[in-house]
């Protein structure tokens, strides 16, 4: 890995000035006079006309036209991670002339030189970054963004090509994105090998690194997730190709990107006997965190519908216990998300209060059925019942006990996790133990996300990926998102149609609100296209892995014990306070990099994870 050393480092090193970080060397590489090439991280995103995203001035200063980044002497690409994670990098073209054609192919596996070990090629996936104009671009709270074309969907590199697509104009940039897919038996060390860049007929080759640690990425996603796919919206897209095994492309593709459905496949969703069977495939399944079964469990017969539903579930995970299965559980991942926003759809609280306690009581009553199984009793009853709050956030009005309803699992808008008071409240009903479940905390991200990172199109980067370390740093159980696939434009009244790969305005006043994806039947694919966004989430994800791994690790040490958050604040004391986070890619990634030393250490060489340990706890 890119060994920048502990985050002492970081700090004298990165902040305000990444440039004392970067290696001396020459400028971009230059291909035949036709386009400097030059390579950058997965967190930097740079428009069509050069100038990187984020790094805007405010509405009060003059815009600068020299985009001279200190990454642009950087002509490798290199790749950190551990074993079984995805990663990304970016080859930037910049044309001094009408670029024709251009292609990157990987030219062969990669090759760890002292043993011998090799990463396929095949594990190398190349893409081409579409562009996208912003007419109308959101005030975020940390920076300004202006018009212009921003990189978003990440298409097949040969399918661009298909379409003809594979053009640059004189003075525009071009990203080419890079995805490594780290095996998990891979042997870890240093792996190096080239690929080709071809423009205009001439070729040069680009360096290629992967320095990959000797820790393995979990099956299993710890990070809970609730990103809802508008399967009756996905048409709108992909048109006449709609099938049912359309739907579960894109149910399989979010998985893959370590983000959970709300609902599971629509033919689950039909009868209750055809969701449980589904649920034992998705119980199963480690990258599932959640199936929502709200549908079956009706206001106007709640505690009946709940009676029926969570029957059915017992019933089967019954038979699967007495058939030798004593992993499986129904009931862990469940989760019945009805009520939404309050405050904003005028819904009482007495509503709520009586959906809740309604659902309360069915569970006590079908947990006598599963006395031989208290694994199971337990699981039932901390089944999540999720509701959304904006502006009113966590109430006190919805405190519920043994006897009175209220809200089991709160998911206030994320920018209520901005003040201190709003972060201890939600401590604060984690540990409650009013009545037999408990309860729990999510977040979501809708709209209006000042001051907090966002997911829409303008915004950097970074964003998307920093909230990952705000839900593991503020305890956050999990993540709502009310769309990724929102093929139309909301005009504050209704759904209309657009230009999904040309226009990036899906909500009012809003780019990429809502959208994640995009359709992969306009480039004859059988699943969606990612997004830039959605690669630095996923990443994101990865990162939650890390830090969970990084926790356990601390904690193990003889000596350490309990000091696993105290180690990792560290770390997010230098990247935000609240939720207003530092906007400089550089800081961040040379915090990843130190983190990642860490994780190296710590399950390979204890006596320098010490040592690591405790030159952080002496910082201030």
């Amino acid at each position: 890995m890119r060994k920048f050393g502990t985050i002492l480092l970081a700090a004298v090193c990165c902040i305000g000035c990444f440039a004392g970080c970067t290696p001396e060397n020459d400028d971009p590489i230059d291909v035949n006079g036709m386009v400097d090439v030059w390579a950058a991280p997965s967190t930097a995103k740079y428009m069509q006309d050069g100038r990187k995203v984020g790094d805007f001035p405010s509405a009060e200063e003059e815009l600068d036209s020299d985009f001279d980044y200190p990454e642009k002497s950087n002509h490798v690409l290199q790749f950190s991670g551990i074993k079984g994670e995805d990663v990304g990098y970016q080859l930037m073209l910049e044309a001094k002339t009408d670029i024709r054609h251009y292609n990157f192919e990987i030219d062969g596996d990669l090759v760890n030189s002292s043993t011998g070990d090799t990463i396929s090629k095949d594990n190398l996936s190349v893409y081409a970054e579409h562009y996208f104009e912003v007419y109308q671009p959101r005030v975020f709270a940390n920076y300004y963004p202006i018009v212009g074309y921003y990189p978003d969907a990440l298409v097949p590199i040969s399918r661009y090509i298909d379409r003809r697509q594979d053009k640059v104009e004189e003075g525009n940039v071009q990203g080419i994105w890079v995805n490594l897919d780290v095996p998990k038996d891979c042997a870890p060390g240093e792996y190096t090998g080239t690929g080709t860049l071809t423009v205009n007929g001439a070729t040069r080759q680009i360096e290629i690194k992967a320095d990959i640690v000797n820790v393995e990425l979990p099956d299993e996603v710890h990070a809970r997730s609730a990103f809802a796919v508008w399967y009756d919206m996905i048409g709108y897209g992909e048109g006449d190709s709609m099938t049912e095994e359309t739907y579960r492309a894109y149910y399989e593709f979010m998985l893959d990107k370590r983000l959970t459905p709300t609902n599971l496949v629509p033919e689950a969703m039909t009868s209750i006997e055809a969701f449980v069977e589904e649920a034992e495939r998705a119980a199963k399944d480690p990258r599932v965190t959640v199936y929502s079964a709200a549908q079956f469990v009706k206001p106007e017969n709640t505690k009946a519908d709940a009676v029926t539903l969570f029957t059915a579930l017992a019933k089967r995970n019954i038979e699967l216990r007495n058939s030798g299965d004593e992993t499986t559980d129904l009931f862990k991942k469940l989760m019945i998300y009805k009520y939404d926003e309050p405050a904003v759809n005028n819904i009482p609280f007495e509503t709520l209060e009586n959906y809740d306690k309604a659902i309360y009581e069915a569970k006590k009553q079908v947990k006598t059925m599963l006395a031989d199984y208290p694994d199971l009793q337990e699981s039932l009853m901390k089944a999540e019942h999720l509701v959304t709050f904006s502006a009113e956030g966590i109430s006190e009005e919805l405190y519920a006990t043994e006897t009175e309803g209220g809200v089991q699992t709160w998911c206030p808008i994320i920018t209520y996790f901005n003040a201190e008071s709003s972060r201890q409240t939600a401590l604060e009903r984690l540990a409650s133990n009013d009545r037999e479940g408990g309860e729990d905390v999510w977040w979501y991200s809708c709209m209006d996300t000042m001051p907090s990172p966002s997911y829409h199109t303008d915004d950097i980067a970074l964003s998307p990926r920093i909230l990952s370390w705000m839900q593991f740093d503020y305890k956050v159980s999990g993540n709502l998102y009310w769309n990724v696939c929102n093929y139309r434009y909301y005009d504050g009244g209704q759904y209309v149609q657009r230009d999904i790969y040309n226009d990036p305005l899906t909500y009012t006043m809003i780019n990429g609100e809502g959208q994640l994806i995009y359709p992969g039947s306009y480039y004859g694919l059988n699943t969606p296209v990612s997004s830039i966004r959605l690669e630095n989430i996923r990443d994101g994800l990865e990162d939650y892995e890390y830090l969970l791994l990084a926790e356990q690790g601390i904690e193990a040490l003889d000596g350490y014990e309990g000091k696993g958050r105290e180690v990792l604040g560290k770390y997010f004391d230098s990247l935000y306070t609240g939720l207003v986070y530092n906007r400089d890619h550089a800081v961040f990634d040379v915090q990843l990099d130190s983190l990642l030393e860490l994780l190296d250490a710590l399950y390979n060489d204890t006596d320098t994870a010490k040592t690591i340990i405790d030159g952080l706890m002496q910082e201030e």
